[in-house]
């Protein structure tokens, strides 16, 4: 299994790396939207972790973009408590 995590807190993909190390999965991660969308089309990942929260690109608008070109699986992070926000990103495909 090949995962792509895109989160912009280093800290927090250092977790999931760990936290997924015994998958034995094979692991990218980059810190925002733009280098994620790159990676998509290099790493062909069965699955995206995606931070909600990210500068520049965030998550609802890196889902629609990945949503442009592929339908793989996005599972998305986030602290937010808001479900208007994350239905907002439910319904654009995560």
């Amino acid at each position: 299994m090949k995962i792509l995590i895109i989160d912009d807190d280093p800290s927090v993909t250092d977790l999931l790396e760990l936290i997924l190390a015994p998958t034995q999965a094979v692991i990218q991660h980059t810190c925002n939207g733009d280098q994620g969308l790159i990676l998509l089309k290099e790493f062909n990942p069965d699955i995206i972790l995606l931070d909600y929260m990210m500068p520049e690109l965030d998550g609802l608008q890196t889902t629609r973009k990945i949503r442009k070109v592929s339908s793989i699986p996005i599972l998305v992070l986030s602290v937010l408590d808001d479900p208007v926000t994350l239905s907002r990103v439910l319904d654009e495909g995560a």
